[in-house]
């Protein structure tokens, strides 16, 4: 599975939950009022430097090839990084 971008600084996993990115067919985009993708970005340029929503992409990336996606969110929600 690769990372959605919504713009130049966010990607959509930063968004939503790992349940429901890695368990729904549109990874939870139509779950999202758009707006908060602009609003993001307009804090990114604001401040001039990254913003973390989360980071449980980072663990999945890690785990992906050795669990299975119930047991790779199982840990992400156990970790409370999500």
């Amino acid at each position: 599975m690769k990372r959605i971008a919504v713009n130049s600084n966010f990607y959509l996993d930063e968004f939503v939950d790992p349940h429901t990115y890695l368990n729904t067919p549109d990874n939870g985009l139509s779950l999202i009022d758009k707006q908060l993708f602009d609003f993001a970005q307009l804090l990114r340029y604001h401040y001039g430097k990254p913003i973390y929503i989360n980071n449980w992409w980072s663990i999945y990336q890690q785990l992906k090839d050795s669990k299975t996606t119930n047991q790779i969110v199982k840990i992400i929600e156990s970790s409370n990084l999500s």
